[in-house]
């Protein structure tokens, strides 16, 4: 577990970390890792819709460092304990880039947020945007081929940028 500003904890756990995801767009992303989020108990059902439905309004593709990433989320009415899901892409999958949907964003990386408490959406958006701009850990984060490596980097520099 992470804390983030000391409010909340986010839960870095190897089953939240997909590596090698095979999908040929971002719908089939999106419905893998919130599934598995559901699966896992951090969200209700409702979060499997509303992240697709969150994400056709507000896209959440951003060019960091790069390599492509996305940070889909959506309300925490739907979300029971807060996490951090990653996605590690076998190809990249095409997102709207945030702020200026007519830009496609060609994902590597889906860090996917259940956030719990709504002020602490804009800490840990704080907290990614740091970590994207570190080009060393994205394409560590690439290259991984197993959950427990893509942890490890992502606790280390968690923890570096603290």
């Amino acid at each position: 577990m992470s804390p983030m500003n000391g409010k909340e904890a986010f839960a870095l756990v190897p089953e939240l970390v997909l590596v090698g995801i095979e999908a040929s767009n971002r719908c089939e992303v999106l419905a893998t890792m919130s599934g598995n989020l559901f699966r896992q108990g951090y969200v209700q059902e409702s979060y499997i819709q509303a992240i697709q439905e969150r994400e056709v309004h507000y896209p959440t593709g951003l060019p960091a460092a790069e390599i492509g990433v996305a940070i889909p989320h959506t309300d925490a009415v739907h979300v029971n304990r807060a996490a951090v899901s990653i996605g590690i892409l076998k190809k990249p999958v095409l997102f709207q880039m945030m702020g200026n949907p007519s830009q496609i964003i060609e994902a590597e990386i889906v860090f996917m947020l259940a956030i719990k408490e709504p002020q602490e959406q804009i800490n840990m958006l704080q907290k990614l945007s740091s970590l994207f701009q570190n080009r060393t850990l994205l394409s560590n984060l690439r290259k991984a081929v197993e959950r427990e490596q893509a942890v490890s980097l992502l606790n280390q520099a968690l923890q570096i940028g603290a």
